[in-house]
Order: structure tokens, then sequence, then C-alpha cells
């Protein structure tokens, strides 16, 4: 998209079954502060190989699909996209399948745009997110052909596309890719993670002191750039959650050791991934925060959570305009805090994200 000043929400829908304070409808997306909402996951089938409803009691049954695409009424500017595939479904080597067939390419072609004509949705985000070098004709070839499939009823195509520099050289060819989609949403976050045996900020927009310099937010950008990305087309990935570590000793500064994962939150039963909402209670709880130029982080006894807050989520919509980038997207709006448990307003990333943009609430 032409625009500078898109704020893409990302929107995580087995959240639908959270429970208690952590419950999140569809009324709870603030839809006034997005300019596109994508509805996280479509699969892919590992027979058919065609893109399918993830969950068909939430999806159809409920009419999630239907009620989600109908949020527009409450900001008819909106776009809505439905996102394909995932951390857990790229993981499959039936995307590999898929894109070096040509028959397989036509087939699911055909049957995606029929999928997002039916239920109204506004375009596709592919969210393969394990392409490698084998792989990079055929995704190329996979994004023209949804291209020429997509004009003729003005359907937008996006993806969702890593910030390692390995995946980038093998499984990009950046120029071609750019030329065929719309927007270049960058998954500028899990640079770091309990893989690692130290604690560090997992998505810092600049390289922390002593760390990779590609392990930041503003390499990623630089170098889809310099690979050919036209800068209006990126688009800056934000994180509304943390990675947290059990430390191994009593330091707790940036780079302490670590024996392993964070403990599980209160209401996303995940170790070592601490939803935003959930920062905020342990904040309001009296847990120490401490901020670096990386961005703030959470300490309580053995627990440590690095995460983005109003403040650093605030500097990268800066920088996103300042070097011109397409705008920015929230990964997922359903762990912003949307119940205010933290006193800054519902919803407070994606407010930030926006007012910075729009230069309004």
């Amino acid at each position: 998209m032409a625009s500078s000043r898109n704020v893409v929400c990302y929107y995580g829908s087995w959240a639908h079954y959270r429970q208690g304070p952590a419950e999140y409808s569809l009324g709870d997306i603030p839809v006034d502060k997005c300019t596109h909402l994508i509805y996280a996951f479509a699969t892919l089938d590992a027979r058919d190989f065609v893109a399918k409803q993830h969950d068909k009691w939430l999806d159809e049954d409920l009419k999630n699909y239907r009620k989600f695409v109908q949020l527009k009424e409450r900001n008819p500017r909106l776009k809505v996209l439905l996102a394909l595939g995932g951390w857990t479904d790229s993981q499959d080597s039936k995307y590999s399948q898929l894109v070096s067939d040509s028959g397989r390419r036509g087939r699911f072609v055909r049957e995606v745009v029929q999928l997002l004509l039916k239920y109204g949705f506004d375009g596709l985000d592919l969210d393969w997110e394990f392409p490698n070098a084998q792989d990079r004709h055929g995704f190329t070839a996979w994004v023209k052909d949804l291209r020429r499939a997509f004009d003729p009823h003005g359907l937008l195509l996006t993806a969702a596309v890593s910030a390692g520099k390995s995946t980038i050289d093998g499984g990009y060819d950046v120029p071609e890719l750019a030329r065929h989609l719309d927007m270049i949403n960058l998954m500028s976050y899990d640079f770091h993670g309990t893989w690692e045996n130290r604690v560090a900020h997992h998505a810092p927009l600049y390289a922390e002191p002593g760390q990779s310099p590609e392990l930041c937010a503003d390499f990623a950008v630089n170098y889809w750039i310099r690979k050919g990305a036209p800068p209006h087309k990126l688009i800056l990935g934000v994180p509304a959650y943390g990675r947290s570590w059990t430390l191994a000793g009593s330091n707790s500064s940036p780079g302490a050791a670590a024996a392993g994962a964070g403990r599980k939150g209160r209401y996303i039963n995940e170790s070592g991934n601490l939803p935003f909402f959930e920062c905020c209670l342990a904040e309001q709880e009296g847990w120490a925060k401490r901020r670096t130029p990386a961005g703030p982080y959470l300490t309580k006894g053995d627990q440590w959570v690095g995460y983005d807050d109003v403040q650093s989520v605030t500097q990268k919509a800066q920088y996103a305009a300042k070097k011109g980038l397409g705008g920015v997207m929230l990964w997922d709006v359903s762990t912003d805090d949307f119940k205010n448990l933290g006193g800054e307003g519902k919803s407070p990333l994606v407010t930030a994200m926006y007012r910075t943009l729009h230069g309004r609430f």
C-alpha cells in the first residue's frame, strides 16, 4: 500500500477460548486504530494442498470468519485479510511440496480466491515462515500466480516474512516478491528467546552491546531494503508479548545467565512467553521494572521478562515514519492490554502506534 501510516493488527483466533480476565472477543478488537486486520490462521491441507479453516467449529459453525469481516461496519476504511500458515503450520514440508508444483499452485490459487470471496475477505496474508533456498523459485512463482488471480478481484496480497539474515538470503527473491506483494510484514521480534542461556530483550530496535549486530529490527529493515524491498512496502513488526527466563543466579541485568524458560503466566499457558497484559499486571503487582535502550524488562525473584511497552512501541512507530516505511504491525491484538490492567487505556500498544502515525487518538 502506498500509505506510510498503515497499522496492521493480527488477531490470533485461539484467543476465543481464553477464560476470565484473559477472555477476548471480536468486540475487543480496536478496529478504529487498525488500517488492516488479519485473521490468524487458516492452514494448508497436506493432502489436497488447498487453504482450509483451522478450527471449523469456531471459524464456520460459530461464524467467526463472517463476524470478523463484519468488523468493517465499525470502520469502513478497514481492510480485513485472512492469514495462511503461522509458526506451527509452517514447520511441515507441505508448503515446499505446494510451491514446487505448478499444478498444485494452480489449484491452491483457484480455491483460495473462492474462499476469500465467499467470506468477503479483502485479501490473503502468506505466513509461511521457513522457506529455504530450495523453495526460493517456487515461493516467487506462487506469489506471482496469486497476484495474477487476485488483481481482477481487487484482492490484497501480503506476506509475513523473517527478520533473520539466513532466511532472507536463502528463502526470498526480495525484488520479485516486493514487486508483487502489497505489503511485507516484517516479523522483527524473537531475535532472542529461551533457546539461549542468557537473558536478552527479544525485539530490540537497535543492536545491544555484546550482541550480534544482526539481531535487531534496524538491521532487518535495512537488509530488506538493501536486498531490494521498497521502504514503503515494509511494515515494522512489534510484539505484544514478552520473552521470559528463569535466572540462574542473583544477577538480573541483561545478559545474565539463565537456567531455562520463565514460568508459565497466569492466563497464557506457555513457558517463556508472557502476553503484554500480563506484563502490565506483573508491574501492578510489584515486579521491578527497568529500562535499557533495547526496551523495558521486569524482574521478580528468579523471573526475568523483556517486552515492549507504550514508550518503546512509540519509538518504533517513530522510527518507521522516519525511515519512510509502510507502517507498523502488532502481533497480536489479543495480547495487548485490552482491559486496561496497566492504567494506560484499553489496547495502549495499538493506540500508541496509531497516535504516532496518525497524530490523533
